[in-house]
C-alpha cells in the first residue's frame, strides 16, 4: 500500500497572533492539543519550542534520537520531521509560533544551535526567567485578544528567545565574537535551507551573497571542514531520506521533487553520500 505524504501542519486557524502556547502536566493526555497526532512522524511550517521542567521525553528529529529528562529546552525548526515516542511524568510548556516571529537577529544563532544539538539544558536562573515569562504568556492567551495583546505576546516570545540565544555562549557556542567568515557561514546556511531544491551550484549561493564562489567555498570549508557542494548534497539527501521513509513516493518522483531532471544522477548522488541506493535505504529503515 502506498504511504501517504509526510503530514505538514500549519498553525490552527484560531491562532490569530501567530503564537500558540500550552501548559502540559501529562502530555500523554494532550496528543492532539495542536490538532495533530504528536506521536506520528510529521513536520510543521512553524517553530515548536518545548520547555520541560520535570519528567522524561523520548522522540526523534530527522532520524536522530532525542531523549531528555528534567529541565531542558528543545526547539524544532520548520520542516524538520519529528515525532514524540514516549512521555513520563511530564511538566512542560509547548510554544508553537509562526516563522515570521523569529527575530532576524536571533534566527542564525538559534537555528544553527538547535539543528546541531537539538536540546539545551538551561541554567537555574534561565529556567526561572522562562517559567515567569511563560506564565504571563499563558494568561494573555486566555484573555480576550486585541491588537495590544498580540503585541504583548510577540514581545514576550522574542524576550524569551533572546534569553535562550544569550545562554548559548555558556553552552559552548561562540556567537558573540562575530567574524566576517561566521556571518558568511550563517547567511549561507539560511540560503541553503530556503533554496536547496532549486540551487545546486555553489555559484548560486555566492551570487546571492555578493562574493566569489572561491571565497564562499574557502570560507565554508575553513569553518565547517566541508566544501559548499557537500553541504548542498547532504541537505538534498536528508530531504530524500525523509521522503523515502515517510512517504510512498517513487525514487523518480523524489528526484523531481528535489530539483533533479536526471534521475540517474540523483540516484548516483544518493549512493555516493549514503553508501547504498535509495531503495536499499527504504527497505533497511522500513523493515
Amino acid at each position: 500500500m502506498r504511504k501517504a505524504p509526510i503530514p505538514h501542519y500549519k498553525l490552527p486557524d484560531h491562532v490569530k497572533a501567530g503564537v500558540e502556547i500550552h501548559a502540559h502536566q501529562d502530555m500523554m493526555m494532550e496528543v492532539h492539543a495542536n490538532h495533530h497526532d504528536l506521536f506520528a512522524p510529521h513536520r510543521d511550517d512553524h517553530y515548536l519550542l518545548i520547555i520541560t521542567f520535570d519528567g522524561s521525553f523520548r522522540g526523534a528529529i530527522d532520524f536522530k534520537a532525542a531523549e531528555v529528562a528534567g529541565n531542558f529546552i528543545i526547539m524544532i525548526l520548520p520542516g524538520q520531521v519529528h515525532q514524540l515516542i514516549e512521555v513520563n511524568n511530564a511538566r512542560a510548556y509547548t510554544v508553537s509560533f509562526d516563522a515570521s516571529l523569529m527575530p532576524a537577529a536571533l534566527k542564525p544563532y538559534l537555528d544553527q544551535w538547535f539543528a546541531a544539538n537539538m536540546s539545551l539544558r538551561p541554567s537555574a536562573g534561565l529556567q526561572e526567567q522562562l517559567d515567569e515569562i511563560l506564565e504571563i504568556m499563558l494568561r494573555l492567551k486566555d484573555e480576550q485578544h486585541n491588537g495590544f495583546k498580540a503585541l504583548s505576546l510577540h514581545g514576550l516570545l522574542q524576550a524569551m528567545l533572546a534569553l535562550i540565544a544569550e545562554s548559548l555562549d555558556d553552552a559552548g557556542a561562540d556567537f558573540q565574537h562575530t567574524t566576517r567568515a561566521a556571518v558568511i557561514n550563517r547567511e549561507f546556511q539560511q540560503l541553503l535551507q530556503a533554496h536547496f531544491k532549486e540551487w545546486k551550484s555553489p555559484g548560486d549561493y555566492a551570487a546571492a551573497l555578493h562574493i566569489t564562489p572561491t571565497h564562499l567555498n574557502d570560507t565554508i570549508k575553513d569553518i565547517t571542514g566541508l566544501p559548499v557542494s557537500q553541504h548542498i548534497q547532504q541537505l538534498v539527501v536528508l530531504e530524500a531520506k525523509r521522503l523515502l521513509y515517510h512517504t510512498g513516493m517513487t525514487v523518480t518522483e523524489i528526484a523531481y521533487e528535489l530539483g533533479y531532471e536526471d534521475v540517474g544522477y540523483f540516484t548516483r548522488l544518493f549512493k555516493k553520500v549514503t553508501g547504498h541506493t535509495a531503495l536499499m535505504f527504504r527497505k533497511q529503515f522500513r523493515e
